[in-house]
């Protein structure tokens, strides 16, 4: 146990050193750091959530190894990246063509008026319910869709100055989240984050305010799943405010019982088949599942019926112990250096794009594989980036053949 305790940590600090010392700039890689450190708070004290029962319990050494390998590739593909990567400049606001000017404002507009579109489709078909689950019944495949696009049309309208189009998305996105989908809120601050500091020595980062600012941030999100539960109750705002206790903001935090996911597959010696994990990244292209002839979303629809039969609710995926289930401890190595790696690729491609839907696009797909796959499996995360990835480019490629259009008649 000692041994895993002293990989865990010394993983840890090597990492957390190299990304202090080497004055790097924040990225997508610094993200997925924090995040993984996040979601393995409690490892760092000795203890697992037991889930479906509450509490806590201590970690096996395997618990100590897996994520003390996490760490480590997190550190090594930053080291390797660092030493080969060549000065890009990424810059924050672009310079377009008239006619590209014109499609981006279509875009925005386009966008808009789907998302208002979709969220009363929304709002009409949670109404009456009451709780989350009875409200995910009433809609389809446009919640999640909706979501994507609003931060997806936040991000490009920062992109090119327009405030009015921010103001609008930035509603959307709070409207969601009193519906109960904190995700959209959350990627659209990391997405602002990461714009805000791409050019920024972590270092700097150790501004007072700007920590205070990510700490309300995190709580605001935490606690939402407890507001949104009162108002689905029919209580009110101002009851939940008075009744806001330590409790609530413990049921809204995944990050502290994610990692019971992993000590249940380390306890049991669960195993998925090893087709599973390489077939899960269909899920990026836009088809059905059931078009397939094998289950390409093998661990997520199977483990929990197969391990948590008693629980009658959607728990959140930790992708170590998908991992682990594939191929144990291998497994977890593959996606220790696999995962960092399309996090470098997708920041180097971010950087060199000019197009600000494409440089949204791709703040969006890094902001879900360095922070949303820690909740998630390979396969679950691939499916938000595709529920995201074709809506966006199918309205794009809309504006600017109405761009053309409108250029040309004008």
């Amino acid at each position: 146990m000692i041994l895993g305790i002293i990989f865990l940590y010394s993983s840890f600090v090597f990492v957390f050193s190299y990304f202090l010392l080497s004055k790097r700039k924040a990225d997508f890689l610094f993200l997925y750091f924090v995040s993984l450190l996040l979601f393995s708070v409690p490892v760092f004290f000795s203890m697992t959530y037991i889930v479906g029962k509450g509490g806590y319990s201590s970690p096996g050494l395997e618990m100590y190894f897996v994520y003390g390998v996490a760490f480590l590739g997190c550190g090594l593909v930053a080291v390797l990246g660092d030493y080969n990567k060549k000065e890009v400049a990424s810059e924050k606001h672009v310079s377009l063509s008239l006619q590209n000017r014109f499609s981006v404002n279509f875009f925005c507009l386009f966008s808009f008026l789907l998302c208002l579109l979709i969220l009363y489709s929304v709002y009409v078909g949670i109404a009456g319910a009451r709780n989350k689950s009875e409200a995910l019944e009433g809609v389809g495949i446009e919640y999640m869709i909706l979501g994507g696009l609003a931060v997806v049309g936040f991000l490009v309208s920062h992109y090119f100055g327009m405030r009015i189009f921010q103001a609008a998305f930035f509603l959307v996105v709070l409207l969601l989240f009193l519906v109960g989908s904190r995700s959209p809120l959350v990627f659209l601050i990391l997405g602002w984050f990461i714009i805000r500091f791409q050019d920024k020595e972590l270092v700097l980062l150790r501004k007072y305010q700007w920590l205070f600012l990510g700490a309300v941030a995190l709580i605001v999100v935490v606690l939402g799943k407890s507001l949104y539960g009162y108002l689905y109750s029919g209580k009110g705002f101002m009851e939940w405010f008075s009744d806001i206790s330590i409790e609530h903001f413990l049921s809204g935090s995944e990050f502290l019982r994610t990692n019971g996911i992993l000590g249940l597959v380390l306890n049991s010696d669960y195993e998925i088949p090893g087709w599973s994990v390489p077939v899960s990244m269909l899920k990026i292209f836009p088809f059905q599942e059931g078009v397939y002839p094998f289950d390409i979303s093998y661990f997520a629809n199977n483990f929990q019926s197969e391990n948590l039969s008693w629980v009658d609710y959607g728990v959140a995926f930790n992708p170590w112990a998908e991992a682990y289930s594939w191929m144990g401890l291998a497994g977890v190595v593959v996606y220790a250096f696999v995962i960092p790696f399309s996090l470098l690729v997708l920041w180097r491609i971010m950087c060199r794009t000019q197009n600000p839907v494409y440089k949204a696009l791709f703040v969006v797909c890094g902001v879900t594989v360095s922070f949303w796959i820690h909740r998630n499996t390979l396969g679950s995360t691939l499916g938000y980036i595709r529920n995201v990835l074709y809506p966006v480019l199918f309205i794009y490629f809309s504006s600017v053949g109405v761009a053309v259009l409108f250029r040309r008649h004008k």
